[in-house]
């Protein structure tokens, strides 16, 4: 499930509504991705709080509700399967008061039985405002498509 997932905010993206030009809000938005990216690469539990108390991560393979649901799921699925690389591109981010929502497209490559797998999708993202902080308050991603390398044993 948790196998292509990308983080949620890139670094060249369209920011539109009541934030705009605020680099601020920017700046918080890429640092909330870059901790999700680093909890990823480092097969780490997503104990960094980047979800609301309330917040929703639909995957292909189904829907996880709280922070802790998410937290000890995306554990597990890092453990089964562990994503190798991953890259992602914002395509759009826009806010409004204390939301915001932003989506995109994400690469990634995961162990398979013959070799790498390539993986594809796209993403979508909804953040709300936790005191001073943004987080996650819902995550989805899908995959378009799974390519497996032609070698391997």
């Amino acid at each position: 499930m948790l196998a292509a997932l990308v983080s949620a905010v890139g670094s060249a993206v369209a920011f539109s509504g009541d934030l705009a030009g605020d680099t601020r809000a920017l700046d918080e938005f890429h640092a909330l991705s870059k901790k999700f990216d680093e909890a990823i690469d480092r097969r780490t539990r997503l104990r960094l709080r980047l979800f609301t108390e309330d917040g929703v991560f639909m995957t292909p393979t189904g829907v996880l509700f709280g922070r802790r649901a998410i937290e000890e799921s995306c554990a597990r699925d890092l453990k089964l399967r562990p994503v190798s690389s991953h890259i992602h591109q914002a395509d759009q981010l826009c806010s409004v008061g204390k939301e915001a929502w932003s989506l995109g497209q994400w690469w990634g490559t995961v162990p398979g039985e013959r070799g790498p797998a390539f993986l594809q999708g796209c993403w979508s993202a909804l953040f709300a405002r936790e005191g001073e902080t943004w987080k996650f308050r819902m995550l989805t991603f899908n995959e378009t498509s799974v390519l497996q390398s032609p070698g391997g044993n």
